[in-house]
């Protein structure tokens, strides 16, 4: 758990359970999204979302 809040706070809270998953799994840990999720919740833990981000592109 300490880890996952490590690399939360290291992403200034952008990255979510799917992102941390593959991040934990590249340093050799083996564990499912699904219990990635539950520890964040459990700690609080909300990647930030902006909806600009996510807007097509103006011409």
């Amino acid at each position: 758990m300490t880890r996952i809040t490590a690399l939360f706070e290291a992403n200034q809270g952008q990255f979510g359970s799917p992102r941390i998953t593959l991040l934990l799994r590249e340093e050799g840990y083996i564990i499912s999204e699904r219990t990635i999720g539950k520890f964040m919740k459990e700690l609080g833990l909300r990647s930030s979302y902006s909806p600009l981000a996510n807007r097509p592109a103006e011409d």
